[in-house]
């Protein structure tokens, strides 16, 4: 509760500011957001409330020096962590044994000047895996060329112990021609968790090119030595049309590794080879017309391979919204997925009304054929929801959300009443 304090107690010193007050303003050191949202969720026989604080800061610590935070705190506001057998609402944060928990996604202070960068405390990576790390980093620019290294220990948010864990890499990147890029990445990482102790090197070339309404953009990684997988993207932008194409190639079984390279192979079963391409289109109808169209597919290098988590499948997706009036747009949404094991379809639509300039109310509803819920394992088959979402922006600084929603389907009936508070300072 305390973050709701803190933003009642912000607001109730900070009255409504005019959008024509003259007076000057003054100029905080320090900015941020601070987001409250409390939620409540039951069925016939469960029920579970909790409460989640996400606070984000940038600091001005000193000329050329800065700093910023990232952090995420929930409270369980009812307890129910120690249930006997089955509990529809188990959480990561339940499992704990306690009822507050928080995460520290970033601290850290840098200094920059003159094209260097210098930055120590928790930070990510800057490559295209997801890896935080508790170290430093170091940049510099030279004529064009940006060179950067890093090193510490991987940030690993739900292992207690990280002692023998480290990472460390560098990349280099220019711009050699006109609307070109070309970088190079390596990631090192040595991870250790309950499967033993992984050491992985990772090396990711990137190119990208633009040429007047084009944009190519390219991504290879090779792991210990050997291809792992390919990316290719190419856009198409023009004043109403939209064309994205984009395909992925991984070469190798994608096994046990170190959790910042694949955090989802370690626990999963292995993902065999495959290809998948995707193309999305989106058009504009003037003003109040446009339909969004995707088409995804994916085959696996050999049919005898599918798992539980390595299927092939097509997936085709439409989306029309429309404007019907100043303050009343309508949207829906189609679904539909094909497989070797099941066929299954989805169908939803919204409607957003703004009854104000600063008051948005809309409401929804999605009808699904069959559904599998990758955290229990369960498979629900169909499932109707129904939900309303209120907005309401108080002033500049601060906005508040309600959103309530209902879920049927052949386990159980699920409802959902979620609070949300943000405050900018």
């Amino acid at each position: 509760m305390l973050g709701v304090l803190f933003v009642l107690m912000v607001q109730e010193g900070a009255p409504l500011e005019s959008p024509r007050s003259s007076e000057p303003k003054d100029v905080s050191p320090i900015h941020g957001r601070l987001t409250a949202k409390y939620r409540a969720r039951w069925t016939g026989s469960d029920r579970d409330q909790d409460l989640y604080e996400l606070l984000t800061l940038d600091a001005s610590l000193a000329p050329e020096v800065t700093g910023a935070l990232s952090a995420r705190f929930a409270e369980d506001l009812d307890g129910n962590r120690s249930v006997a057998g089955r509990y529809v609402f188990d959480s990561l944060d339940d499992s704990y044994h306690r009822g507050s928990t928080a995460r520290l996604y970033a601290a850290y202070v840098q200094y920059e000047a003159h094209g260097t960068l210098a930055r120590i405390g928790r930070q990510p990576a800057e490559v295209a895996e997801a890896v935080t790390f508790d170290g430093i980093s170091l940049r510099e620019q030279f004529d064009g060329i940006v060179v950067s290294v890093f090193g510490g220990k991987p940030a690993n948010l739900f292992e207690s112990a990280v002692v023998r864990d480290v990472t460390g890499g560098a990349w280099i990147e220019g711009a050699p021609w006109p609307r070109g890029r070309v970088r190079l990445e390596y990631l090192h990482l040595e991870d250790e968790n309950l499967f033993g102790l992984f050491r992985n090197d990772l090396v990711g070339l990137v190119l990208e090119q633009g040429t007047g309404p084009l944009f190519a953009w390219g991504r290879a990684t090779a792991l210990e030595g050997e291809a792992r997988d390919a990316t290719a993207r190419l856009t198409l932008t023009l004043p109403e049309l939209v064309v994205d194409a984009q395909g992925l190639f991984q070469f190798e079984t994608i096994q046990a590794l170190a959790s910042g390279i694949d955090p989802y192979a370690t626990f999963l079963l292995p993902v065999e080879p495959y290809a998948q391409a995707t193309l999305r289109l989106s058009k504009s109808f003037g003003e109040r017309f446009t339909l969004d169209l995707a088409s995804t597919s994916r085959k696996l290098t050999s049919r005898g391979d599918e798992g539980t988590y390595n299927r092939e499948f097509t997936r085709w997706s439409i989306a029309p919204r429309a404007t019907l009036h100043a303050r009343l747009t309508v949207s829906a949404s189609f679904d539909f997925w094909q497989s070797t094991a099941d066929d299954f379809w989805t169908l939803g639509g919204e409607a957003a009304w703004t009854a104000a300039k600063d008051f948005t109310l809309s409401a929804g509803s999605a009808f699904t054929l069959w559904t599998f819920d990758a955290f229990t394992g369960e498979e629900r088959e169909r499932v109707r929801s129904v939900y309303a979402l209120l907005r309401w922006k108080l002033n500049r600084e601060l906005s508040a959300d309600v959103r309530a929603s209902v879920e049927r389907n052949d386990i159980d009936t699920f409802t959902t009443v979620e609070v949300g508070v943000k405050r900018g300072f």
